[in-house]
């Protein structure tokens, strides 16, 4: 059976290279010079659609998600660079939000769910842990409720909210 906390509503989304292709057609990107990237004028300059992904040395699975992300990307005209970098380096990249996208994780304790270090707003400033900027008020707001429940089916209630959020995003 699921867990109190999960929501088991919430269906991954579908792998579909057709519907990514018209997306990004219709935000304008384009192969123009035929050389397999989508590219688009912005601010009067072509620019090739082209991220780096970055990966933590030494780590075999994030280099694999990365290779399977670029392979993928590269179908739609999307050029991944998969970048390993030493652990320093890396860490200090993501904390500073410098990346286009990277590959981490972060391992829960077995007691309820705080998101406050990973996923509030206000830390995504000061050295905190919210290296992707996620959130806004709404989120924010629902994190602090989270913190200070202690019926554990409400919490529950919240925690399924949350992840309602954190998928559509």
């Amino acid at each position: 059976s699921d867990s109190l906390d999960y929501d088991s509503n919430i269906k991954p989304y579908d792998y579909n290279i057709a519907a990514a292709k018209a997306l990004l057609d219709s935000a304008g990107w384009k192969d123009t010079d035929g050389d397999g990237t989508l590219d688009k004028m912005i601010n009067g300059e072509k620019v090739p659609f082209e991220i780096n992904f970055l990966i933590n040395a030494g780590n075999d699975s994030r280099k694999q998600v990365g290779l399977m992300f670029q392979e993928a990307a590269r179908k739609v005209g999307i050029k991944v660079n998969v970048i390993s970098q030493d652990w320093s380096v890396y860490l200090d990249n993501t904390k500073k939000h410098n990346f286009d996208m990277y590959c981490g994780a972060w391992i829960a304790a077995p007691a309820p769910n705080d998101f406050k270090q990973i996923f509030s707003t206000e830390s995504t400033r000061n050295g905190g842990s919210n290296y992707t900027n996620f959130g806004d008020a709404k989120s924010d707001a629902l994190i602090d409720s989270i913190r200070v429940e202690l019926d554990p089916v409400k919490r529950a209630a919240m925690y399924k909210e949350f992840q309602v959020i954190l998928h559509n995003q």
